[in-house]
């Protein structure tokens, strides 16, 4: 993500860090992009254990 982009970063660090399984989100911009799903994807899947 973008530096500008600090509080969805923040959206999906937290939802990675509590294990949630979705994230709702109308963030099609840097969150529910079709580029940058499989990298939120792996990064949260490498933090949840």
């Amino acid at each position: 993500m973008p530096a500008k982009a600090i509080v969805d970063a923040a959206h999906v660090a937290i939802a990675a860090v509590h294990g949630l399984e979705f994230l709702l989100t109308w963030n099609c911009t840097h969150i529910a992009n079709a580029t940058m799903r499989p990298r939120m994807e792996s990064t949260s899947a490498s933090v949840v254990m």
